[in-house]
């Protein structure tokens, strides 16, 4: 049997200082997500007037929908001499996407916005694995994966540019990735193993919304981590989103967009050199009331 480890601090070793410390890194950061999530019906109501555009004056809005994530990505775990990759589509069996729950709301008063997303993926797959991941083996060639992905946004957008057509506008905030992964081992001698890390990532970037005619608008937006290191991992991380907005009754509109987030990151796991590579990316559908 291995070593089954759940928990904030999972992923790396330390002294009982370090763990102290990890907790309470873990405790503020769900403190931060809780947050978000509660925030979500507050910002609806924040703002009462709208102006001529969606944006333009004091505005808010509400949302929700389904996104139809799909997950790329690989795991290497590097001892002297030898490289264990685990990818979680060969190995772990994620190869199909999978639909979870996305919120989204914003309030602000021109040229200041405030912009919250929330999103919590999970999957489940049946792979072919045989090797050491993390401190457990598996050796019978066949696991039963778990994975759990969530990202919990927080923005401040400014518009450099604001008119009633369109808006440009500079961003920065923060978000909280959660990953998950776990996996059991199907016969043989029946390892099990997990971990769990979550990291805030500071991010910058920019926003583009164009009402294009009627209630129909489009826009995108594009964020990247702008630092080479955080907490002990070299990160290069970008979000990015673009889609359409469609008014169809007064206060009440659908919208469709695609995300994708990137994160490649290296460092050292449980005392073990390793690196991260993951890719979330699908549509969102969902529908918002605007104020």
């Amino acid at each position: 049997m291995g070593n089954s480890r759940r928990g904030r601090g999972s992923w790396r070793g330390g002294d009982d200082r370090r763990g102290r410390v990890r907790a309470g890194r873990g405790s503020r950061l769900r403190t931060l997500r809780v947050g978000i999530w509660l925030a979500l019906p507050w910002l609806a109501n924040s703002c009462i007037s709208s102006g001529d555009s969606p944006w333009n004056g004091g505005h808010s809005s509400i949302g929700g929908g389904y996104f139809g994530a799909s997950v790329d990505g690989q795991v290497d775990t590097i001892s002297p001499g030898v490289t264990t990759e685990f990818d979680f589509e060969e190995n772990g069996g994620q190869d199909d996407s999978d639909s979870a729950i996305y919120a989204v709301a914003q309030a602000g008063l021109a040229p200041l916005e405030l912009r919250l997303s929330a999103f919590q993926y999970e999957n489940s797959g049946t792979g072919s694995f045989s090797g050491e991941f993390f401190d457990s083996t598996f050796s019978s060639g066949t696991v039963e994966s778990e994975f759990t992905f969530g990202a919990y946004q927080a923005l401040l957008v400014f518009d450099l540019v604001n008119v009633e057509r369109f808006r440009i506008g500079a961003l920065a905030g923060a978000s909280a990735l959660d990953l998950e992964i776990s996996l059991d081992e199907v016969g043989g001698a029946a390892a099990t193993e997990s971990a769990e890390e979550v990291v805030p990532v500071p991010l910058v970037g920019a926003r583009f919304d164009l009402k294009v005619i009627g209630g129909l608008r489009i826009g995108a937006t594009g964020s990247f981590f702008p630092l080479d290191e955080i907490d002990d991992f070299e990160i290069d991380c970008y979000d990015v989103e673009a889609g359409a907005h469609l008014e169809l009754l007064p206060k009440f509109e659908i919208f469709a967009i695609y995300r994708r987030i990137v994160i490649d990151a290296e460092g050292e796991i449980d005392d073990v050199d390793a690196a991260v590579d993951l890719q979330l990316r699908g549509p969102v559908f969902g529908v918002a009331l605007t104020f």
